[in-house]
């Protein structure tokens, strides 16, 4: 079975960075905790629909 890679989750003065990388245009969150330890983070960003790249 493979062992998932936990991140590590900051957020200080409203910013949200993610393993020490700033997570940019961040609208709103959601930081739900378990029992177990973990913790789930849902976001809201804002992006330029011309930039955006599907592979």
């Amino acid at each position: 079975m493979n062992e998932l890679k936990m991140n590590q989750l900051t957020i200080q003065d409203g910013r949200i960075f993610l393993d020490n990388k700033e997570i940019q245009c961040v609208q709103e969150y959601s930081l739900k905790g378990s029992t177990d330890g973990t913790a789930e983070l849902s976001l809201k960003l804002l992006v330029d629909l011309e930039s955006v790249q599907l592979r």
